[in-house]
């Protein structure tokens, strides 16, 4: 499977905010191997070469700000959507209280025991 657009970082250009990525891992790693299989997952050698990477954090931030595709930084781009999405606290319908527990399907106060469809 082939994903629409490839963010290949070229480690011998600047664009003005990357972090310095020589000597990561990756940079010696066949680009293909950090995007997703049909099965959506990257190549477990992506995910080794990041789990091992010291400068991980510093990908994320640059990938999550760019918004790329694949796999940077430990994580797919579902993964960074999910980390930068906005939460509002949810409170109880019936009393309130923000004392809450939520799963797929439904949300239950803790409080008055009230339960809803999410």
């Amino acid at each position: 499977m082939m994903p629409k657009s490839k963010a290949i970082i070229k480690f011998d250009e600047d664009d003005g905010d990357r972090p310095n990525f020589k000597g990561a891992p990756c940079t010696y790693m066949d680009p293909e191997l950090f995007f997703p299989d049909e099965h959506g997952k990257p190549d477990a050698r992506a995910e080794l070469a990041c789990a091992l990477c010291k400068l991980r954090t510093d990908c994320l931030t640059y990938a999550t700000k760019h918004n790329f595709d694949g796999y940077w930084g430990g994580t797919m781009k579902s993964d960074r959507k999910a980390l930068t999405r906005k939460y509002e606290r949810v409170k109880c319908p019936g009393c309130r209280s923000e004392d809450i527990m939520e799963d797929r399907n439904a949300g239950v106060c803790l409080a008055c025991g009230l339960s809803w469809p999410i």
